[in-house]
C-alpha cells in the first residue's frame, strides 16, 4: 500500500489535480487507440462469433473511454474551484519515466492481450495494492522518480489513480480546515462546466467540499480506487473482456483481435519523448498528411488563433445552396433542432447520393426525404422512446420519432431508403438498437446500426 499523498498547500493541490487531469486524458487516449484498432470484418482474419464479441468489447471499451472524459472534466471543475484553471493538455505518449509515479506508463497501442493487461493493472482497486494482493499478470517497469522537493516537502509517490484521489480528497480536507471552505473554492461558479452541456448526469459543479467530496466520489466508484472487484467498474470491465479473450485463445490460438498497427504512430518525432527507440515514424505520405491535419485541428481547441494569422479560414455556407465539392454536390437543408442546425444532401456524379440529418428532433424530415430521394439515410436516434420528454426537451430523436416520420413516407407511398442511424447515447444504446429492430421489423424497412470502422457504400 502507498505512503499517503501528502498535500500541504494550495499549489501542491492545483499541480496534483492537473496531474490527474493529464493521466485522466492519457489514458483516454490509449483506451481509444486500442479500441480503433480492432477489426471489424471478417475479412481480416476473424469468425462472425469473434467479431460480435469484438464488437462488444469495443463498445465497451468506448463506454469506458467516455467516463474517462467525465473524470477529466471533473478533474478540471475540481481545478478551477480551488484558484487553478482548467487543464486540457498532456504530455506526448509514450510517457517519460520522468512525468508521472514509475507505475504509469501509458503508451498507444493496439488491442491484444499485453495491452489488456496493462488496461487490468491501470485500473485495479486500491485494496489490490495491498501485499499479497496484487494483480501480477502486469507489471509496470520499475523506473526512477524524481523529487520535486521545490514543490513538495514530503513524497508524492502514488503507484495507483486510487492512491492519488485519496490524496486528493485528505488534502482538500486538510485545506479547508486550514483556509476556510469559502476561501479554498474561490473560484467562480460561473466556470464550473455542467453536465447539462453534454448530456452528461455525472458532470457535477464543484462549489464547495460537499460537491468536492461528490465528484472525487464519482471518479473513484467508476474505475480509478474502487474497492473490491465490481462489474460496472472499469476495473470490472476490463476484467470481464480479458477472461472472455482467454476463453477464445483456448479455442482459437491464433486468435488476433487488433490489426497490425504501429505503437506509438507519430508524423514526425516529438520533443517530449526521452527514448525516440519507443516511437514509430509513419510512413505513408497520405497518412502523415492526415496526421499532421488532425494535430493542427486538435491545437485550435486549445489555443485561439489570432485574426491577423489563422490557422484555419472558415468559409460560410448558405443553406440550400449547391456547393462542389471534387466530384460530389453538397447542399445543405435546414433541419430543426433547439438551435439553427442543417443536414447534407451529398449526391456523386453517378446519381447515387445520401442525406446525413446531423442533430435534429425529426420534424419535417419525411417531406426533406421525399424531395431529395437519397439512397441512403444517416440519422441521429440520441434516446430511447422511454426518454421522449428528455428528447423533445433537447431536440433530439427517439425511435418513435423516426417512426412517425417513417410512416408518413409510406403513407404517401414513397419508397423508403436505407437507415443508417448513428448518435446513440452510449447509456441507452442497448435499449436503443431493440427498439429500432422492433420498428424494422414493423414497418418493413432496413435500418443499420452504425459502428466504429464501418464502411458504407451508397
Amino acid at each position: 500500500m502507498d505512503a499517503p499523498v501528502r498535500i500541504e498547500n494550495r499549489a501542491q493541490l492545483i499541480y496534483l489535480l492537473t496531474e490527474a487531469a493529464e493521466l485522466e486524458h492519457g489514458i483516454m487516449c490509449c483506451y481509444l487507440f486500442a479500441a480503433f484498432s480492432m477489426k471489424g470484418d471478417v475479412k481480416e482474419g476473424v469468425t462472425e462469433e469473434q467479431l460480435v464479441l469484438m464488437r462488444r468489447w469495443r463498445k465497451t471499451i468506448m463506454q469506458v473511454a467516455l467516463e474517462e472524459m467525465l473524470h477529466l472534466s471533473l478533474a478540471c471543475n475540481l481545478l478551477t474551484a480551488v484558484g487553478g484553471a482548467p487543464h486540457l493538455r498532456r504530455p506526448n505518449l509514450p510517457s517519460s519515466p520522468k512525468a508521472y509515479p514509475p507505475s504509469f506508463k501509458l503508451a498507444l497501442v493496439p488491442f491484444f492481450r499485453e495491452s489488456l493487461d496493462s488496461f487490468v493493472f491501470i485500473e485495479r482497486p486500491v485494496d489490490m495494492e495491498q501485499p499479497g494482493s496484487e494483480d501480477t499478470s502486469y507489471q509496470s517497469p520499475d523506473l526512477p522518480q524524481a523529487k520535486l522537493s521545490d514543490i513538495f516537502s514530503s513524497a508524492r509517490d502514488y503507484s495507483s489513480q486510487g492512491s492519488l484521489y485519496a490524496g486528493i480528497e485528505d488534502g482538500l480536507q486538510y485545506l479547508s480546515q486550514k483556509f476556510g471552505e469559502d476561501k479554498l473554492f474561490l473560484g467562480p461558479p460561473e466556470a464550473q462546466i455542467p453536465g447539462s452541456y453534454f448530456g452528461l448526469p455525472d458532470l457535477i459543479p464543484v462549489t464547495g467540499l460537499t460537491s468536492a467530496a461528490a465528484a472525487l466520489q464519482g471518479i473513484i466508484t467508476q474505475g480509478e480506487g474502487a474497492r473490491g472487484i465490481t462489474e460496472d467498474s472499469h476495473y470490472g470491465k476490463f476484467f470481464g473482456i480479458r477472461e472472455e479473450y482467454e476463453q477464445v485463445l483456448k479455442q482459437d490460438p491464433k486468435f488476433e483481435p487488433g490489426r497490425p498497427v504501429i505503437w506509438n504512430p507519430y508524423s514526425m518525432f516529438p520533443q517530449d519523448v526521452s527514448d525516440t527507440a519507443d516511437v514509430n515514424l509513419i510512413e505513408d505520405p497520405f497518412a502523415i498528411d492526415i496526421s499532421n491535419l488532425f494535430d493542427g485541428c486538435y491545437e485550435l481547441f486549445t489555443e485561439l488563433p489570432s485574426a491577423e494569422e489563422p490557422r484555419l479560414r472558415l468559409i460560410p455556407l448558405q443553406p440550400r445552396e449547391e456547393h462542389q465539392v471534387c466530384s460530389l454536390k453538397i447542399t445543405l437543408i435546414p433541419v430543426a433542432h433547439s438551435v439553427p442546425a442543417v443536414g447534407f444532401s451529398v449526391s456523386s456524379s453517378n446519381g447515387r447520393s445520401f442525406f446525413y440529418t446531423g442533430d435534429t428532433n425529426g420534424e419535417g424530415l419525411a417531406e426533406i426525404w421525399q424531395a431529395t430521394n437519397p439512397d441512403l439515410v444517416i440519422v441521429e436516434t440520441t434516446f430511447p422512446d422511454s426518454q421522449e420528454p428528455l428528447a423533445r426537451l433537447t431536440h433530439h430523436m427517439t425511435p418513435d420519432l423516426l417512426e412517425q416520420e417513417v410512416c408518413k413516407l409510406q403513407a404517401n407511398n414513397v419508397t423508403i431508403p436505407r437507415i443508417i442511424v448513428v448518435h446513440m447515447h452510449p447509456q441507452a444504446e442497448e435499449e436503443i438498437v431493440g427498439e429500432l429492430d422492433q420498428l424494422a421489423s414493423r414497418r418493413g424497412v432496413t435500418i443499420t446500426v452504425a459502428y466504429e470502422g464501418m464502411v458504407i457504400e451508397v
